[in-house]
């Protein structure tokens, strides 16, 4: 694996390194309140 980081020349946020058709994936991590309600729902249909 390459450990040099690549970053969007429009954005400025780093890359995964996956293209499809000249489309770069941006590397960003999923907001928080999104995280959350994840794990509440995962805890509620355990419970």
């Amino acid at each position: 694996m390459s450990t040099q980081v690549e970053k969007d020349q429009v954005s400025g946020r780093e890359t995964t390194g996956h293209e499809w058709d000249g489309i770069k994936e941006l590397n960003t991590p999923l907001p928080s309140w999104w995280v959350y309600v994840f794990w509440i729902t995962v805890i509620w249909s355990v419970g």
